[in-house]
C-alpha cells in the first residue's frame, strides 16, 4: 500500500537538507574570501537590498533572528571594520540605525555578485532558470501562507 505520509516527508527531507546544505556551502565559500561571518554577510545584504542601506536595529535584529543584544555584537563587528555607521534618527533620538558606509556599500554589492555567481553554478545551472524560478515562486507562496496566519495544521 503506498504511503502518502512518507511521499510528502521524503519530499521534505529532501527540499530541507538541500537547502541547508547550498546554503551551508554558499555562506562557507563567500565567508572564506571576505572574512565575515553568516550573520554579518546577512546583515551586509539586508541593508543593500533598502534604498537607503540602513534599517532600524530592531527591525534587522528580528530579520536576522537575533535579539537585540546579539545583535549588537554583529553590528559592532561592522561597524569596527568601517562597513557600517551608527545614526540617531532626527525625529526620534531612541531610534537608531545602522546604515552601510560606502566600504560597506562596495562589499555588500561585492557578496552579492558572488553569491548570484555561486547560485547561478550549483543551483540555476542544475535545475535551469524556468524550474528555479518556479521553486523559488513555490517557496515564497507557501512563506506568506505562513505569515498569512494559515493554520500550519489544517491539511
Amino acid at each position: 500500500m503506498h504511503d502518502h505520509a512518507d511521499d510528502m516527508w521524503a519530499d521534505w527531507t529532501t527540499i530541507r537538507s538541500s537547502v541547508e546544505k547550498l546554503q551551508a556551502d554558499l555562506y562557507a565559500s563567500v565567508a572564506a574570501t571576505c572574512d565575515a561571518t553568516h550573520a554579518e554577510l546577512d546583515v551586509l545584504l539586508l541593508l543593500h537590498g533598502t534604498p537607503e542601506a540602513r534599517m532600524r536595529f530592531a527591525a534587522l535584529a528580528e530579520a536576522v533572528s537575533f535579539t537585540t543584544g546579539g545583535f549588537t555584537k554583529v553590528a559592532d563587528r561592522l561597524t569596527d571594520r568601517g562597513l557600517a555607521e551608527r545614526v540617531r534618527c532626527a525625529a526620534d533620538r531612541r531610534t537608531v540605525y545602522l546604515e552601510l558606509t560606502a566600504a560597506g556599500r562596495t562589499m555588500a554589492t561585492a557578496v552579492r555578485d558572488e553569491m548570484s555567481a555561486y547560485l547561478g553554478r550549483h543551483f540555476v545551472q542544475v535545475v535551469g532558470e524556468p524550474l528555479a524560478h518556479d521553486i523559488a515562486c513555490a517557496m515564497g507562496q507557501v512563506l506568506r501562507g505562513r505569515t498569512a496566519g494559515a493554520d500550519p495544521q489544517e491539511p
